[in-house]
């Protein structure tokens, strides 16, 4: 059954049981009237038929990433992003009681900035490319520009914190420690797909994963544009708890705290739209990471 014809289905149906919904609170009497079966096996009918919409919500996310691979477009910024998989974030580690520290690792203490000057203009590039496609959404855009960007800043910045008489908060710290976990989880993934060593459910498992610290790492980047907050008012015990929904609820009751007659201002108004927004996009956006961090 393909997509239209379970749509046109779908919809049928639907008007069919709103009408006979109608008609039965207008004109039967369901508790008594014989033609309560008629009312009962619409409702039915109606219900059964929702399946439908599922399954053409499933296809619909199947064409559309089918439809993204047939373009050259999609096809780059993919090979864009499995480059960025292949830069490793900076390490430094003791072996044989001998410091032993990356070639990234030097990026640690002389950030590149030029290189991410370089890849965050043909981020863009990719970007306008995508766009041209018509097949992502503007936010969804936005959303895999943003990712790429901390990506590209992680690896080539590394996200330095001077060292100085302010101790960072909590949500700083904790958000540098997602970004490193993603970018070890999709290298691990990558690692263990190439080797057979994953089956489809551990597959699923480790998507699920990154996709969080994924949605981890946006939240806390969107609550960090409020530096009055993560400089001015934060708790300690958050050093402790790591959770982005921890996060989330301290800097609620920051703006609580600034803000007691709930005339929150224009930067932190966007700030919550913001953190909406990425929670309702990050199952649209789904499919499209895991299309991305899968390797081919």
């Amino acid at each position: 059954m393909d997509i239209l014809f379970k749509s046109f289905v779908f919809y049928c149906a639907l008007a069919i049981g709103f009408i006979v919904i109608l008609l039965g609170i207008k004109s039967f009497n369901i508790k008594y009237s014989k033609t309560h079966k008629v009312f009962l096996i619409s409702l039915f009918v109606l219900f059964s038929l929702h399946s439908c919409r599922a399954d053409e919500d499933m296809d619909s996310i199947t064409a559309r990433i089918h439809q993204l691979n047939e373009t050259g477009s999609w096809r780059n910024f993919k090979t864009f992003w499995k480059r960025l998989d292949k830069i490793e974030p900076y390490t430094s580690y003791i072996q044989d009681g001998e410091t032993i520290e990356s070639q990234s690792y030097q990026l640690f203490l002389n950030p590149n900035r030029e290189k991410v000057d370089e890849l965050n203009l043909r981020l863009d590039q990719h970007l306008n490319k995508l766009k041209e496609l018509e097949l992502l959404s503007d936010y969804e855009m936005e959303l895999l520009g943003r990712i790429c960007s901390l990506r590209i800043s992680f690896l080539f910045e590394n996200n330095l914190m001077y060292l100085t008489r302010l101790a960072p908060p909590p949500i700083y710290n904790h958000k540098v420690e997602s970004q490193d976990q993603l970018e070890l989880k999709i290298d691990g993934l990558a690692e263990l797909y190439n080797d057979e060593l994953i089956d489809e459910v551990e597959l699923n498992t480790a998507l699920e994963s990154i996709i969080q610290e994924l949605h981890n790492t946006l939240v806390m980047s969107a609550i960090l544009l409020d530096s009055d907050y993560h400089y001015d008012y934060y708790s300690m015990e958050l050093s402790s708890d790591n959770s982005v929904e921890a996060h989330i609820a301290w800097f609620n009751e920051y703006l609580e705290s600034q803000f007691p007659n709930g005339n929150i201002d224009s930067k932190n108004r966007e700030i919550l739209n913001d953190i909406d927004k990425i929670n309702n996009a990050i199952d649209t956006l789904r499919p499209l990471i895991e299309d991305l961090v899968t390797p081919d």
